[in-house]
């Protein structure tokens, strides 16, 4: 915050920096936020960038450290000069004047409420974090001598893919238990070799902890493996003080890497709301124009294909389809297209129809997770009541359980909120056809990514073409 913001800090900044410290204390997630600034320094220090997926974004926490490009905070502007913070409906990125020194200031924040923190922080938060695949390749060199140890968790039935016990037992062999002494311990050879099961929640548990070894473990019923690797003799849930960091390698942002050496030019001063870029991103999607090869892969890279994912699979739309019937002139515009085309059951049949019938606008329409949240919230919904439903609804649970026919008292209960509220009949019928909902902040990552590729293939063509040929 300091280094932020100086003395001028805004009240809004320490209140949201103050609630997310406590619930990262009373999770006991604090080692987890040291690996990923150390993590976070190192991209910096190489002027590359990296992203967080899924709602960890939102954490304003890692805005701060620099682990996450964009402040989740309402969308606002912050003076540097005289320490004005004013809320904003502006778009991100614009320079407007600040209302009490006059100063440009660039409008900033995503919107995208985190509370309540304490659901993701819990029972073995799961941080995947992309950068290019050369910073990726740099971090496992570094911390390759990294001492840690594994809590191997056997789910059900043994579904998961099972983890390469041998690789597992050479690896801690060579690190040994050693000294635990470090505060940014990562355990990226191991993690490397574990797999992750959504279906049954993830298969093993890591853990980056500042203390001693056989002091952490001695409270855990644990069967010792070999060195430091341990199995948990109980279900998956019960490790809810473990915490796992996962890198992968990213092509969109190693593809940004190559042209930002090749030009000399930071994608960091690209506004995200340069107009040429996303007038062509438009012509290009909705095939009005012929993109260049290099075009072409920015949007594959960026998940903007305009091929279909899946060819028998109707709840994902073509972005061609999005396109033509939602706004695209904005940078907060292409996030929207972005979260309609990976938001399954979200457009077919939905949205789409909603569109076409007049019965709600193209900032309405829900697009992403808070969109529901903050639906709810309008509408006077108590926030942890609102947060629970939203998960229902992104995760494909409303078709069941607000259907008047479910008696469940999880059912019943939501269906009273929902007509206290009196939310609107196209709100419940859009969110029970919803099986699946991209977050805000992650999809904005990947609209930036593209916007910036493509301003260098347009302003860069020479360069673009020469990294084309190095692929």
């Amino acid at each position: 915050i300091q280094e932020k913001y100086g003395v001028h800090c805004p009240a809004q900044v320490s209140e949201r920096v103050q609630r997310e410290l406590t619930e990262i204390d009373a999770q006991k997630q604090a080692h987890v936020m040291l690996v990923l600034a150390d993590m976070a320094k190192q991209v910096g220090n190489k002027r590359e960038h990296m992203m967080v997926a899924g709602e960890y974004a939102n954490f304003e926490i890692l805005y701060l450290l620099g682990v996450t490009e964009f402040d989740p905070l309402p969308r606002h502007i912050y003076c540097r000069t005289c320490g004005c913070w004013l809320e904003t409906q502006a778009e991100l990125g614009e320079h407007i004047a600040c209302p009490r020194c006059g100063q440009k200031s660039v409008v900033s924040g995503l919107n995208v409420p985190v509370e309540p923190m304490h659901v993701l922080l819990k029972d073995g938060a799961h941080f995947e974090i992309r950068a290019s695949a050369e910073h990726i390749l740099h971090w496992k060199r570094e911390l390759e001598k990294a001492n840690c140890i594994v809590l191997q968790v056997p789910t059900e039935a043994q579904k998961s893919l099972e983890a390469d016990l041998d690789t597992m037992r050479n690896i801690a062999a060579e690190l040994g238990a050693g000294e635990w002494s470090k505060e940014c311990e990562f355990t990226y050879r191991l993690t490397s070799h574990l797999p992750r099961d959504r279906n049954s929640g993830t298969s093993q548990r890591w853990l980056l902890p500042n203390t001693n070894v056989s002091d952490f473990i001695q409270h855990l019923p644990t069967q010792k493996i070999v060195k430091n690797v341990y199995q948990l003799e109980m279900q998956p849930s019960y490790a809810v003080e473990c915490a796992s960091v996962y890198p992968i390698p990213s092509k969109s942002l190693s593809f940004l890497a190559a042209c930002e050496k090749a030009t000399g030019i930071s994608a960091s001063e690209i506004s995200l709301n340069a107009q040429e870029v996303l007038a062509y991103i438009k012509a290009v999607v909705l095939r009005e124009k012929e993109p260049s090869d290099a075009a072409v892969y920015a949007l594959w890279v960026c998940g903007f294909s305009p091929e279909k994912p899946c060819e028998e699979n109707d709840l994902y739309p073509l972005v061609q389809m999005v396109a033509q019937k939602m706004p695209l002139k904005s940078f907060t515009d292409l996030t929207r297209v972005f979260l309609m085309q990976h938001g399954a059951g979200a457009w077919i049949n939905n949205a789409e129809s909603l569109l076409d019938t007049g019965a709600s606008t193209a900032e309405q329409v829900i697009a992403c997770r808070e969109d529901v949240l903050e639906y709810l919230l309008t509408h006077g919904v108590e926030r942890e009541q609102a947060y629970e439903m939203m998960t229902d609804v992104r995760k494909g649970r409303a078709e069941t359980l607000w259907d008047p026919s479910n008696s469940s008292p999880k059912a019943k209960r939501q269906q009273k909120i929902l007509q206290d509220c009196e939310a609107d009949d196209w709100f419940l019928e859009s969110c029970r056809k919803i099986k699946y909902l991209f977050p805000r902040a992650h999809a904005a990552a990947f609209s930036a990514n593209l916007i910036r590729i493509m301003w260098y293939c347009i302003h860069e063509p020479e360069c673009v073409a020469q990294i084309m040929k190095e692929q």
